[in-house]
């Protein structure tokens, strides 16, 4: 029977996952693989913290798919836009970050810019929600 070097596989695998852009100035660590094995292995509670952020982001993925699959559009929109809504004097603001675009809001939500762009109108022709162009 052949053996398996796991820690290769893993060591692959935690290089190749994913590529991220940071659209704010961030400050940021890069651990190779096998040093991070190695620190698991010295300290298992990290082991441990690192099972409990990988479970979190496997929740977020299922809550995504479910999002996406199962939700319109409008009730994404309605959704991201109270999940970032702040109260300030008895109203709902949702501050705008610099770096959002539509075409950034809309990749976020599964859609195009244009459809976006319908349904913000829509919501502030209803009186739901007003935008302030900067």
């Amino acid at each position: 029977m052949a053996r398996v070097d796991k820690s290769r596989h893993l060591s692959r695998l935690l290089t190749s996952l994913a590529s991220k852009i940071a659209l704010e100035k961030v400050s940021a660590w890069a651990i190779e693989g096998s040093a991070l094995i190695a620190l698991t292995r010295r300290f298992p509670e990290l082991a441990l913290a690192c099972l409990e952020h990988l479970s979190d982001r496997v929740l977020y993925y299922v809550l995504l798919v479910e999002d996406l699959g199962l939700r319109s559009v409008q009730a994404r929109i309605a959704r991201a836009l109270l999940s970032h809504a702040e109260l300030k004097d008895g109203s709902l603001i949702i501050p705008r970050r610099s770096w959002t675009t539509l075409d950034e809001m809309a990749a976020r939500l599964g859609t195009v810019r244009d459809v976006l762009s319908r349904l913000l109108n829509a919501l502030e022709t209803e009186g739901i929600l007003h935008l302030e162009r900067s």
